[in-house]
């Protein structure tokens, strides 16, 4: 089931080992152990170099709070990715410190100050990533003694690498002759000095990084979870709805991506891949901000009364061109005709709404991990849907939009989307379920990322509507 992670996980854990001998002694050489200051004429005092170190794991624990309370609600739902994010911020920190010595004396302290948050950001990701896989191989719900010999696997690793870190840290750090011992001492400094060592210990250090990334991204490929976290979720609703093909957990571990949440989000703006989506998903919408769309009074108790009879999430599909909202239907009645395919780049993201419309989906605070799934494929389905609409009204070349007018025409668009889904989902997502848990995955496993806000209602009409403003966040799982 994860042939090789372990392999590939040792690999890793041993390049992290050296390469922090290596970033140690960069920190000790930065704070003038074994070095003469030279405007003072005299090494660097206990006190400074106390002081230092002081500073340095404040700003490291301080950083790891604040990352902590930023992040600490995706890291159940995404622990492949955040695992990854972790071992690149330890690669950053670890730069970082060997660094460090090499810039101006004033520059060092700030420097090192960074390396330390990024080994703290490493620690709170990992640490979280670790408790999550933990539960994914304890198969047999041996959690406890799945972690006690993975801790013993890590202590092993560590005292290995660390003998070969200080094995390659005295062939590679330059080694400075006492002056009162004589030219004896001198002629038995036997490393390399200077420019020398310095280059010999990046060339060292950069192809261990490469290896360490390599090596770790290596490993992830080789971990099949099967529960249903946002990528690969994606992966499989799209492949669905292209050509009803269910990918085994094999398949999508060899393929989903793996980029960390800030790195994905970072892309998606410098790329402006959010802008180029013809339709956008928003998970978790508050739907008090949607008031303006969807209109209050009236407006909010039909979109109440037609859909919270009978699930536990609201879907609203807004209009760029209009402004417009209308609600999705969830009649549970079978249709005639169902949409058989979806655009891959409908959903997943959140960004701005530069799109031809955007799904907006509200969760009920009382919604479980079965609805969540069942409102991310719903939403996807409504937004190939809406997709697909684009595409046809751009290839029309806007003589439908100037026989009816662009207003009506993309609510009528947006009304046959949402009919088109409702009846993709009354006559295709059971069986969707079913052949998901034959290929292998657990639909009951829905890691899925925490709703920023949820709403509160109880059957329909106009007292639901006006409850339906909650603000907590929900309950999230585990990846297994």
């Amino acid at each position: 089931m994860t042939k090789g992670f372990q392999a590939w996980d040792t690999v890793q854990a041993l390049s992290s080992y050296v390469r922090g001998m290596l970033s140690s002694a960069a920190i000790l050489r930065g704070v003038g152990v074994g070095q003469k200051v030279l405007r003072a004429g005299r090494a660097a005092s206990p006190l400074a170099a106390v002081f230092t170190f002081f500073l340095r794991d404040l700003a490291g624990m301080l950083g790891g709070i604040l990352f902590a309370y930023l992040e600490g609600a995706g890291f159940d739902s995404c622990a492949k990715q955040w695992r990854l994010f972790a071992d690149i911020t330890n690669d950053v920190g670890m730069t970082l410190e060997l660094a460090s010595p090499l810039l101006p004396r004033a520059a060092f302290l700030p420097i090192a100050c960074l390396g330390s948050i990024a080994r703290s950001v490493t620690g709170v990701a990992g640490g979280a990533t670790r408790a999550a896989l933990t539960q994914h191989f304890a198969v047999r719900g041996n959690a406890a003694d799945v972690a006690a010999k993975e801790q013993s696997q890590e202590t092993a690793t560590t005292i290995v690498g660390m003998v070969l870190g200080m094995a390659l840290t005295r062939l590679l750090t330059p080694q400075h002759a006492d002056p009162a011992a004589g030219d004896g001492a001198a002629a038995r400094s036997s490393p390399p000095a200077g420019a020398a060592a310095t280059a010999a210990a990046w060339l060292v250090f950069l192809a261990l990084t490469a290896l360490h990334v390599a090596a770790n991204v290596a490993a992830l490929r080789c971990l099949l979870l099967h529960s249903l976290n946002q990528p690969r979720a994606e992966m499989l609703i799209r492949r669905y709805l292209r050509d009803s093909t269910v990918l085994s957990p094999l398949q999508v571990a060899q393929t989903e991506d793996l980029t960390p949440p800030p790195f994905r989000r970072l892309l998606d703006v410098l790329t402006g891949a959010a802008r180029r989506q013809p339709v956008q998903l928003r998970w978790g919408s508050r739907l008090s901000a949607l008031l303006p769309t969807i209109g209050r009074g009236p407006g909010l108790d039909k979109l109440v009364s037609r859909q919270a009879t009978d699930r536990r999430y609201l879907l609203v599909a807004s209009s760029a061109t209009s402004s417009a909202a209308t609600a999705t239907t969830a009649a549970a009645k079978p249709a005639a005709a169902a949409t058989g395919g979806g655009n891959p780049n409908a959903g997943g993201g959140s960004g701005a709404a530069a799109a031809a419309a955007t799904v907006h989906v509200v969760l009920a605070a009382s919604a479980s991990p079965t609805d969540f799934l069942r409102a991310y494929v719903h939403a996807h389905v409504l937004a190939a849907g809406l997709a697909a609409a684009a595409t046809r009204r751009g290839a029309s070349g806007g003589k439908q939009a100037a026989a009816v007018g662009p207003l009506q025409q993309s609510s009528d668009a947006s009304a046959a989307a949402e009919a088109e889904a409702d009846a993709w989902m009354a006559r295709r997502y059971d069986a969707f379920v079913l052949e998901l848990a034959a290929a292998g995955w657990r639909p009951e496993r829905v890691t899925l990322p925490r709703p920023a806000w949820t709403a509160e209602w109880e059957g329909g009409g106009a007292a639901a509507a006006a409850a339906a403003v909650g603000g907590r966040r929900g309950d999230g799982l585990h990846e297994d």
